[in-house]
């Protein structure tokens, strides 16, 4: 969005203010844009980690996708869930299938 408005400003000589106010974009939000600009989209939410499952688990997980090779990669997770041989975090998800086997 910063290189929109910055682009067009330059093209049609508008002030950037201008353009702001026809997008119905706040200028304080456009500055807070362009001060962050080419920075990564820091967040304060949880990263996944390797260490939130068990060696036990990830052993678990590791033997029911290779006892379970006609499901597929895309479908070992759904049957994951309903199968007695997989013990895992409910709040695993995707991330239990994500080490190699070696």
């Amino acid at each position: 969005m910063v290189d929109f408005i910055r682009t067009w400003s330059e093209k049609t000589g508008l002030l950037i203010d201008r353009l702001l106010g026809w997008l119905e974009l706040s200028a304080g939000k456009f500055y807070d844009w362009r001060q962050r600009y080419g920075k990564t989209n820091q967040h304060n939410g949880w990263v996944p980690r390797d260490f939130w499952l068990t060696e036990e688990e990830k052993k678990a997980i590791l033997n029911f996708a290779s006892s379970e090779k006609s499901v597929g990669h895309r479908y070992a997770p759904m049957g994951a869930g309903s199968s007695a041989r997989a013990a895992r975090k409910p709040d695993v998800g995707w991330r239990g299938f994500s080490f190699s086997c070696s």
